[in-house]
């Protein structure tokens, strides 16, 4: 791999996607587990290419995509996108790519740094499509901006916050 292909996630929303899999060895019973790589704003699906080949050696079927333009970004959006991608991977992607990938319907996770990691807590936590979420390095203003705003959590203040944090 990859493979790439671009899918169509809403009406006039395309986004570029790249596949990569096991090319060794036997998939488990129920076919590999799937990984979704999210990238960082100011990024794309090419900044944790190498990350997405470690883990495609490892056993596992990963995807990297680049987001929808920043305009219309939003938990939701973000949440349908990687539905819309999941759906496409396990119902298109074979045909498309003319290969036999299995892939384990239930061991769907994703992870991502930064926009990626908000791309990350919106696509699991709006959907329940990814049984596995690691999210790093989140941004501070994606959660005041989005999260927070939402209600989806109680709102704390940076001084109530910085007490727990190190450095100055």
């Amino acid at each position: 791999g990859p493979f790439t292909q671009f899918v169509n996630v809403a009406p006039g929303v395309d986004l570029d996607v790249d596949v990569r899999w096991p090319d060794t060895g036997s998939p488990p019973a129920a076919g590999w587990p799937a990984l979704f790589i999210a990238h960082p704003g100011g990024g794309d699906k090419n900044t944790f290419a190498a990350v997405a080949e470690d883990f495609a050696d490892e056993g596992y079927v990963t995807l990297t995509y680049t987001n929808r333009p920043s305009e219309e970004r939003s938990p939701a959006a973000f949440a349908n996108d990687a539905v819309a991608i999941k759906a496409w991977l396990l119902a298109d992607f074979e045909t498309e790519a003319s290969v036999v990938v299995p892939t384990d319907t239930n061991a769907f996770g994703m992870m991502g740094t930064s926009l990626g990691g908000y791309t990350t807590w919106s696509s699991v936590l709006l959907s329940g499509a990814f049984a596995a979420a690691v999210p790093y390095h989140f941004a501070y203003h994606n959660f005041v901006d989005y999260v927070e705003s939402q209600g989806s959590i109680e709102r704390v203040s940076g001084s109530q916050i910085a007490p727990g944090l190190p450095g100055e």
